[in-house]
């Protein structure tokens, strides 16, 4: 590398560097927005092993931090929640079982979705509906995925149309319409 190019590199790492020191302090004196939260909130995370994370499944109380929760996203954002919103009625669930597929899913969305009736769903599915086609002699597509996972939502707001949150997370892209 000549002197030169060497120089400009240092140069331009400088500059980065200085505007990141610049923006970061501002970006942490203003303080967050704090959504409009109701005073009592259900929140279901739901999906595969994503999901699952290592939870004990044995533990279904909500709220369960030290097992039920498992060591993945659904733990992180639930902390995160209870950090911010300190006096909110909270109850979270993890049913994220690993190796699922989306019509698996759909076998326990009554026992593990309906009868919770969470107020807000949040859904990471779709790793296996792929991997399982190269490990594991599923024989499913992107068209199958998008068919069992559309068919899985259109059950919820029949059977929960109180219900005010979804959301929608997952490996594949597929297109969903606000269901209610």
């Amino acid at each position: 590398m000549s002197t030169s190019a060497s120089r400009r590199s240092f140069f331009k790492q400088t500059a980065v560097l200085s505007a990141a020191g610049m923006i970061l302090p501002a970006c942490a004196s203003t303080p967050p927005k704090q959504a409009q939260i109701p005073d009592r909130l259900r929140i279901l995370f739901q999906g595969d092993s994503i999901t699952d994370a290592n939870r004990d499944r044995s533990s279904i109380q909500s709220n369960d931090f030290l097992k039920g929760m498992g060591n993945g996203y659904a733990l992180l954002a639930a902390s995160n929640l209870l950090i911010d919103y300190p006096t909110t009625d909270w109850h979270t669930y993890n049913r994220g079982v690993s190796g699922d597929k989306v019509f698996q899913l759909s076998d326990r969305w009554e026992k593990d979705c309906l009868d919770l009736q969470p107020d807000v769903l949040s859904i990471h599915i779709g790793v296996n509906d792929f991997w399982h086609t190269l490990t594991h002699g599923y024989e499913g597509t992107v068209e199958t995925y998008e068919k069992d996972f559309l068919k899985l939502l259109r059950k919820n707001p029949i059977q929960l149309p109180q219900r005010s949150s979804l959301l929608l997370e997952s490996l594949l892209s597929c297109s969903v319409e606000r269901l209610y």
